[in-house]
């Protein structure tokens, strides 16, 4: 997605298909290690705003 262009990284969120929206990553690693969003197993994208 990254090398297509088609998630954006602004800095203050993401974009994809021009719409903001939220990554939420699902770790199966020590805690320490959570912030790091590429050692995540499984990452799920909501349009930001909508729950």
């Amino acid at each position: 997605m990254f090398r297509n262009k088609e998630l954006l990284d602004i800095g203050i969120g993401w974009i994809l298909n021009d719409k903001e929206i939220n990554i939420i990553t699902l770790h199966q690693i020590c805690p320490e290690n959570l912030k790091d969003m590429t050692n995540a197993k499984f990452y799920k994208l909501t349009l930001k705003g909508i729950k």
